[in-house]
Formats: structure tokens, sequence, C-alpha cells
């Protein structure tokens, strides 16, 4: 049972690191080139 908990943790950290891999620099490419300069 530990192994089994072990590995969903595991498995659901690495996703969220990809997801965040992966959407970080679209949201970061977004917010510079249009919100920070309406805000600034």
């Amino acid at each position: 049972m530990k192994k089994q908990i072990f590995w969903a943790v595991l498995i659901a950290s690495v996703c969220c690191c990809i997801a965040i891999a992966l959407f970080e620099p679209a949201c970061a490419r977004r917010f510079s080139g249009n919100d920070i300069g309406r805000i600034r």
C-alpha cells in the first residue's frame, strides 16, 4: 500500500511539474506582453 501511495504522489508531482513547465512560458509571455504594459 505504501508503495502505491508513493508512486501516486510521485506521478502527480511530475505531472504538476510538466504542466507548470508547459504553461508558465505562455502565461509569462501573455502577461508581459499585455497586462504589465497596461498596468505600467
